[in-house]
């Protein structure tokens, strides 16, 4: 299995997790504050793990990520 098989299903996971998010949201399921301080909260604890690993890389790539999720869910909300 090559490197990018072995990334698909992450890709495939984050991709379902952000479009049900902004669904839930739509749909006002969701309040998009609530949602925003859930993944603030998430980001910062990759953070905070990245401080305590020897390999700091993955915590960080995951809380940079969560974060650009926020700014795509509050540009989405702006649409709405």
């Amino acid at each position: 299995m090559d490197k990018l098989e072995k990334q698909a299903p992450g890709m495939a996971a984050y991709t379902i997790c952000e479009s049900v998010l902004l669904a839930l949201i739509e749909q006002g399921v969701l309040d998009p504050e609530t949602v925003t301080e859930a993944l603030e909260d998430a980001a910062e604890a990759h953070r905070q793990q990245a401080k305590n690993v020897a390999s700091p890389d993955r915590h960080v790539d995951a809380a940079d990520l969560i974060e650009e999720t926020v700014k795509t869910l509050l540009a989405a909300e702006k649409e709405a």
